[in-house]
């Protein structure tokens, strides 16, 4: 069987989950005349399956236009995590440049507060590392409950850059090739399409 590339987005749709207080995803679509249809769409820049750019949080200027291409693409590993938080144990044995953390076994159907996160040590050690992307499958790598947005600000800070609500669920551990293409926009954040391939 062909070594294929694997879409680990999540299909935007209005019953998809948003974070709590963000613009939820709708789409309305009508005639724009006898031929054509054509659609508006509304949502938060950090609706479903989306890369965070440093002027998230970080107090930096940095927008997804300005992201060094090269950042978004090349090897990846993806590690399993099935524990509420991912520590410094965790990540301790990492040695490439991207990682992606698999936290979950089914998709996401609803918003639960209960799903893991980067600890603000972990995400301090990423640095260390010079990890340049972080990606994950839950809403988000920060505590629901840190209003201080520690771990965003410590990678955001470092120029890491953050992808938030994959669907790893079909996708095993192990080393991948991997492309992230988000919309060309000067915001904070973006949809992003994001492809791997395993490295054999």
């Amino acid at each position: 069987m062909a070594n294929k590339w694997i879409d680990i987005s999540y299909l935007l749709s209005p019953n998809f989950p948003s974070w709590p207080g963000d613009i939820k995803y709708s789409v309305h679509t009508s005639k724009a005349n006898e031929y054509m249809l054509s659609s508006k769409i509304c949502m938060s820049s950090h609706s479903g399956t989306h890369i965070d750019a440093s002027s998230h949080y970080a107090g930096n200027t940095e927008t997804i236009n300005d992201i060094p291409i090269d950042k978004l693409f090349g090897k990846v590993k993806i590690i399993e995590v099935f524990d509420a938080i991912i520590d410094c144990k965790h990540i301790k044995n990492i040695k490439c440049k991207r990682v992606i953390f698999k936290t979950r076994k089914e998709e996401i159907f609803e918003f639960d507060e209960k799903y893991t996160f980067i600890s603000p040590d972990a995400a301090s050690l990423l640095v260390d590392k010079k990890i340049c992307l972080v990606g994950i499958d839950t809403f988000s790598v920060e505590n629901i409950k840190n209003n201080n947005f520690d771990t965003h600000k410590i990678l955001l800070s470092a120029g890491i850059i953050i992808i938030e609500c994959l669907n790893l669920c079909h996708v095993a551990a192990g080393n991948y090739n991997m492309i992230a293409l988000p919309i060309k926009t000067d915001a904070e954040a973006s949809l992003v399409r994001v492809l791997i391939k395993s490295v054999r």
